[in-house]
């Protein structure tokens, strides 16, 4: 069968939602692949890698603030950043957020705006953590939590 170029080709829903899948899959592999961002999260000198803890994400996620001190301070590509934060160790509130999701529903886009996610944890010095999150079923939410790094 000879398609022209010309020739308009109807995925349906299906399709459609499979090609847009694949375009936001390659947008936050090539994520990946970007250089780590690392931000020194406290005041004073830099400290050595055994009295701090490291806490790590990359888009779709990332760290809004950290007890209520923005991270970004204008320093950050809003994608395709991979950042590394050192804070001194203890308690902290973190707050979190998903970036935009975007789906089509009867074959027009949505776009979903999660609301941010805040966490209350506890990091040790020496331990490295990393941001991980989770889309629910039916896109009915995100999940965002931290866990420890094994090595």
């Amino acid at each position: 069968m000879n398609i022209s170029p010309t020739e308009h080709i109807d995925h349906g829903v299906a399709g459609t939602v499979r090609i847009l899948s694949a375009a936001i899959l390659l947008i936050a592999l090539s994520g990946c692949a970007t250089p780590q961002h690392t931000i020194h999260f406290y005041d004073g000198p830099e400290l050595p890698e055994e009295d701090i803890a490291s806490l790590e994400y990359s888009y779709p996620v990332k760290i809004v603030s950290i007890d209520g001190e923005s991270v970004d301070r204008g320093r950050l590509h809003p994608m395709k950043q991979s950042v590394r934060i050192h804070l001194k160790p203890g308690s902290r509130n973190i707050t979190a957020q998903h970036g935009p999701i975007y789906l089509m529903d009867e074959e027009k886009p949505v776009v979903i705006r999660p609301e941010p996610v805040y966490i209350e944890t506890e990091l040790k010095a020496g331990i490295r953590y990393r941001l991980l999150h989770r889309i629910g079923p039916a896109h009915e939410g995100v999940d965002i939590w931290i866990e420890e790094l094994k090595e």
